[in-house]
Parts: structure tokens; C-alpha cells; sequence
């Protein structure tokens, strides 16, 4: 990964947050995804804020000290959610950025809280409720492993408590494994069970006991993004979230699941600061 400045850490009503609050412009907020850090996302934060974004990243409780537990046991995707709130309400409104699990997480904020989101980035997003391919979860964790050997992982999800994800699998599944390094290994940690049982059941559309409405576009611009390579989530999810919220999507021939580990990471987001700067502008394909 290039190496930036060192995001100041601090905490945000007991939230672990990495900034870079210097900028003029709209701040930016990221959010991660599964059994990832924010460790993963500061060559995106550098690079905004070398553009005047002041730029936060969440780290999602039960992680490295985040929220109120110390295990990411039995955290639930509505923890979460309210965790991100927390720092928008301080942070004021903002764009936020959303991969995997963040995208989800995004969504649902825009939703029940549209006041304190301006735009939002889903990159290789989990669907809201109304897109019938969360059934395909259990399916791709048995892709991780040979016969047999994925049986951890399903139990840790029916348990809920905290489980990681093998080094063997973030290659080629979560990072393409060309990109793979120690150091990016190091990004990753433990998991909420709970939070992947949810995404299972296709239940991580409900927020304080409201459900999105399956025919609901969101009312804010809205740009999906994935990579061509994504053996995570595939493209056909990310069309669906697009087509959805009446979306732009703009897909990376070459790229993977966590494009921002990878050495292609420039391109996505500078075509993200790009869209960011149009003015409310929803379906223009600025990517030409």
C-alpha cells in the first residue's frame, strides 16, 4: 500500500475513528466492510484529502477497541448501523463511503437518516432487502474452503460469535491473490457471527424495527462501484443495488472485492472524488 499520512485515531462517543479533519470541501466518512479495519481504506483517505476532503473512518464496533465490547461477539448489524450515526450527528453531514458491509450500513442510514448523508459511494455493496440473492451467502462461504473444511465457518456464523477469515482465503477471494501481501494481511480481524448470520437470513434491512421497503430508491446521489474480479460479491448484485436506487454503476476490468488493497486503487477514487464534486447529479456517466 502507498504510503500517506498517519490518520490521527480518536474515539467519537466511545467509536474508534481514524481522521484527517484538515479540508474545506464536504467530509467523507468510510466505512469498511466484513472482518475488515480501517486500516484498509487510508490510501483512499489520503488521497481525498489531498483533494480538501476532510476524511473519517469508522472503525465498527467490537473491533480494536471500538464500541462499548472488546469481542466482536454477537455484534449486530443494528449496532453498527447506530455506531456510524454517532459519528455523523458529530461529524455534521457528509458523503459517505461505503464497502461490502459499510455499503449496507450506508444504505440504511440514508434511509432512516437521510439529513446527514449529501451523496453516497457503495463499492462492492451487500444488498438492502427486495434483492432475492442474499440466499447466495452460505453458497460463497462454501466457496472459500475444499469439502468439509468451510464447516468452520458456518458454525461461527449459527453461533455468533467473533470468527476471522483464514490468510489462505483473503487471496483470491477477498483481494486477488497477485496483490496479497503480509502487510495487507494485517488489516484484517475478527468478525461479528451474528452480523454474518443476519446477511444469511437476509435480515440486515431492519433498522430499530423498521424495515426498508423493498420498492424504496433512495433519495440521494448514489454511485455503485465494483471490480470485474470480485469472486466476493458478484456483479450482478451490484447491477441489482444500481438498478434499485436508479444509480450510477461503473465496474473495474481488473479489480477485485477490495480494490483499494490493490494496485489499481487510484483510479476508482479519483472517479469518485470526480462524482462527488458534480452537483446533485444522479445517472450522468462522468466516466468517459
Amino acid at each position: 500500500m502507498q504510503k500517506f499520512k498517519t490518520p490521527k485515531r480518536g474515539s467519537i462517543d466511545g467509536i474508534i475513528v481514524e481522521a484527517l479533519a484538515e479540508g474545506e470541501k464536504i467530509p467523507i466518512i468510510y466505512l469498511h466492510g466484513l472482518w475488515g479495519t480501517v486500516r484498509q481504506l487510508r490510501d483512499w483517505m489520503n488521497r481525498s484529502n489531498e483533494e480538501g476532503h476532510p476524511c473519517y473512518s469508522v472503525e465498527l464496533p467490537g473491533r480494536n477497541g471500538s464500541g462499548p465490547t472488546t469481542s466482536a461477539d454477537n455484534i449486530s448489524f443494528e449496532e453498527m448501523v447506530e455506531a456510524v450515526e454517532k459519528v455523523l450527528k458529530d461529524v455534521g453531514p457528509a458523503v459517505l463511503v461505503g464497502q461490502g458491509l459499510g455499503g449496507l450500513i450506508a444504505q440504511a442510514i440514508v434511509d432512516q437518516a437521510p439529513e446527514l448523508v449529501t451523496k453516497v459511494v457503495l463499492v462492492a455493496s451487500e444488498p438492502p432487502k427486495g434483492i432475492p440473492v442474499r440466499g447466495q451467502v452460505f453458497l460463497r462461504i462454501c466457496r472459500l474452503k475444499p469439502c468439509g473444511k468451510w464447516f468452520g465457518y458456518i458454525r461461527a456464523i449459527c453461533s455468533g460469535k467473533a470468527f476471522e477469515i483464514d490468510k489462505k482465503d483473503i487471496g483470491g477471494f477477498l483481494v486477488k491473490k497477485s496483490e496479497v501481501t503480509p502487510e495487507i494481511e494485517k488489516t484484517f480481524t475478527a468478525e461479528s457471527g451474528l452480523v454474518g448470520w443476519q446477511i444469511a437470513l437476509g435480515s440486515l434491512s431492519l433498522i430499530k424495527g423498521i424495515p426498508i421497503r423493498d420498492d424504496l430508491s433512495l433519495e440521494r446521489p448514489m454511485l455503485v462501484i465494483n471490480g470485474e474480479e470480485d469472486k466476493a460479491v458478484p456483479i450482478g448484485i451490484n447491477k441489482s443495488i444500481a438498478d434499485k436506487h436508479g444509480a450510477l454503476m461503473v465496474s473495474y476490468p481488473g479489480s477485485g472485492y477490495m480494490m483499494m488493497l490493490e494496485s489499481g486503487w487510484r483510479q476508482p477514487i479519483q472517479d469518485i472524488l470526480t462524482w462527488i464534486e458534480i452537483p446533485e447529479r444522479k445517472s450522468e456517466n462522468v466516466f468517459v
